[in-house]
């Protein structure tokens, strides 16, 4: 059951729920409707007790997952039915929508935990840290007409931090993956449907990194002008070579950070699975399901048995009964760059293990046996 209160009232019944949450959204998401046939003497249900731009809290079971505000209040009616359709987000939605205003238009020796706090504090967001926030910057520009997301984002990539929300309507600075639903996604048991998207398109047999760094008295000539790392990716056994032009200046320890992150990533974007389950909790802890914690999935139609993060959860009811849509990927996939070299884990097996061997990405792509092309993993 979905709870919707505003100015101290509950309000309940609805006949369709969709909340989002996602480990790659800043803002939360809910849209809720409730349709009745006309009654002799009934009247719309909740004019004037629900406005656009009111505070809010969405609650599921009785289990607060939304803090934020109505964006949009839609009633509608016919010959024989009424209805109204309400829809908000997070209260970090100011932070998504509202420009940056700094005066001089820049920050100081600063860290990124600093500045997001000053500019969400000012749309009456606070911000929550999961995650250590790094060495503050010597200087930061804001770009003119710069969100506030886009600024701290723009920051907490160069901290390898994700920006997402909380159910308080808090801005949450974190990694991927640092908690455990306790849960398990177990084909012929609690998955209704399920569908993958497995990938190897975008994945290289060599990530080669080009940069420059600025001269100085360890550094010069050459070595200062241009600056090249490369890393092999053993899963992919045709030479598919990719060639990067770092942003800015870059050392070689930068440059192959850069590459080791291409090649994580590009891995772990090729794996997305949708699994769709009964209910909005797990059955057999009583939790709900929640964005940004890790499951155990085991579905071998899928190919899929690990560990793989949750990544994006929508609550949902109509006319089909309750169901909780999770989103799956592997963790690295949200890692921003730059990414620790030993920043991945092997987890579970499986078709599609992220990490076979010495950091090798399988499945490998197309590896040529003969006349045949084997696009199967190994093991």
């Amino acid at each position: 059951m979905l709870t919707l209160m505003v100015a101290g009232r509950l309000f309940e019944g609805w006949t369709a729920v969709s909340v989002s949450r996602s480990v790659d959204s800043a803002a939360s998401s809910f849209d809720i409707e409730l349709t009745e046939k006309w009654s002799e003497g009934s009247s719309e249900p909740f004019a004037g007790q629900i406005r656009p731009g009111a505070p809010c809290r969405v609650l599921l079971d009785r289990e607060l997952v939304i803090t934020g505000y109505v964006d949009t209040y839609s009633p509608s009616y016919d010959a024989t039915t009424h209805s109204v359709r309400v829809a908000g987000r997070s209260r970090t939605g100011d932070a998504v929508d509202c420009s940056a205003v700094v005066p001089g238009g820049q920050f100081s020796g600063y860290d990124v935990a600093q500045i997001a706090k000053r500019l969400c504090g000012e749309v009456g967001v606070g911000v929550v840290v999961e995650s250590g926030p790094g060495a503050p910057f010597p200087d930061v520009q804001v770009q003119q007409g710069e969100s506030i997301f886009e600024l701290i984002e723009r920051l907490c990539r160069l901290r390898a931090l994700l920006v997402c929300d909380n159910e308080a309507g808090n801005l949450v600075l974190t990694r991927a993956g640092i908690r455990s639903s306790g849960g398990t996604l177990r084909q012929g048991e609690n998955i209704l449907t399920a569908s993958a998207d497995l990938s190897v398109g975008e994945r290289y047999s060599d990530y080669i990194v080009k940069g420059q760094q600025a001269s100085s008295d360890d550094v010069n000539g050459l070595e200062a002008t241009e600056t090249v790392a490369s890393i092999r990716d053993p899963g992919v056994d045709r030479y598919r070579p990719k060639l990067i032009v770092a942003e800015g200046q870059a050392d070689v320890a930068t440059a192959r950070d850069r590459a080791n992150w291409e090649k994580l990533t590009r891995g772990a974007n090729g794996v997305r699975a949708t699994v769709q389950v009964q209910g909005w909790r797990d059955i057999v802890s009583g939790r709900l399901w929640r964005a940004n914690e890790m499951v155990v999935v085991d579905s071998p139609w899928l190919g899929l048995t690990r560990d793989l993060l949750i990544a994006g959860v929508n609550y949902r009811l109509d006319e089909k009964g309750t169901v909780a849509e999770l989103t799956l990927a592997p963790p690295e996939a949200f890692t921003p760059e730059p990414a620790s070299p030993d920043s991945a884990s092997g987890g579970g097996g499986g078709l599609w293990s992220i990490l076979d061997g010495e950091g090798a990405l399988s499945p490998p792509i197309g590896r040529v046996e003969g006349n045949d092309i084997d696009l199967t993993a190994r093991g």
